[in-house]
């Protein structure tokens, strides 16, 4: 049965997208080679729109992704989902699953459009192709020369990246489609997500004064510092990463995708 449903999702969203990995790709790709070959301004335009470009992809494969799981979830589709002999949870693992895999390929590709499109910046201001291979060299050196658990670090982080992306839209098509306010509609998931974007960046911002950040001030030594608002106390050029911030986004996501799992489970309510 969860071969059957993994094979459903496939089938209903393989072209769309392939169609929006296609554009995206074919946009960026030509707007790299006009910022390469326009004199300025016109080249720098083309690069920044390349830019936006390449990091609207992964949001948008987001939000594609979560209203396929919505208008099959909890519109009129929503009576045959709920008809298939599996229990709810197993079904929302599936799809939750699935919308990760996505997510995730979707993260890959971005990160080669946000290389293309930094390539578009590099020529836009009279660079060449071989300095930017260069640049890439060094930052990867640099990367290499990282202790070995701020790796795996962010290893795991990256992992969890792609579920982030995904957790506010589920949890909001899920939570709001209970029965509590689904008399609002659509209008009930866009206020369920609203409260949980509104949630998420103010846990996010106690966080930045309140768990620890990586000082890379000292690179390639780099420290834990747990010294509350140290960000705001370091200055702007200063190199401090807000780690707790990054971490609470993440551990929300996974809360809010394990509470739309238990609503969908047993709190499902079709209109």
């Amino acid at each position: 049965m969860i071969r059957t449903l993994f094979r459903n999702e496939l089938r209903d969203t393989w072209r769309w997208l392939l169609a929006l990995t296609g554009g995206a790709v074919l946009i960026v790709g030509m707007l790299t080679v006009v910022a390469a070959w326009l004199p300025q301004p016109l080249s720098s335009v083309s690069a920044g729109t390349a830019v936006v470009g390449a990091f609207a992809f992964p949001y948008a494969v987001c939000l594609l992704i979560s209203l396929h799981y919505y208008r099959s979830a909890f519109s009129k589709t929503g009576y045959f989902t709920a008809a298939i002999p599996a229990r709810g949870s197993t079904i929302f693992l599936v799809k939750g699953a699935y919308a990760y895999v996505v997510a995730a390929i979707g993260g890959v590709i971005t990160i080669g459009l946000a290389l293309l499109s930094g390539l578009a910046f590099h020529l836009a201001g009279g660079g060449t192709v071989d300095e930017a291979t260069v640049f890439l060299r060094q930052g990867w050196g640099m990367l290499a020369e990282l202790p070995g658990w701020l790796v795996a670090l962010v290893i795991v982080l990256l992992l969890l990246l792609p579920l982030s992306g995904i957790a506010g839209f589920f949890f909001a098509a899920t939570v709001g489609s209970e029965s509590w306010i689904n008399r609002s509609g659509f209008g009930g998931v866009v206020a369920v997500w609203f409260a949980y974007y509104l949630v998420n960046q103010l846990g996010a911002l106690a966080a930045i004064f309140l768990l620890p950040s990586l000082d890379l001030r000292t690179y390639p030594d780099v420290t834990v510092a747990f010294a509350p608002g140290l960000l705001a106390e370091a200055g702007e050029n200063a190199a401090i990463f807000p780690l707790g911030a990054i971490l609470w986004l993440l551990v929300a996501g996974v809360g809010a995708m394990w509470w739309a799992k238990v609503s969908y489970d047993r709190k499902l309510e079709l209109r």
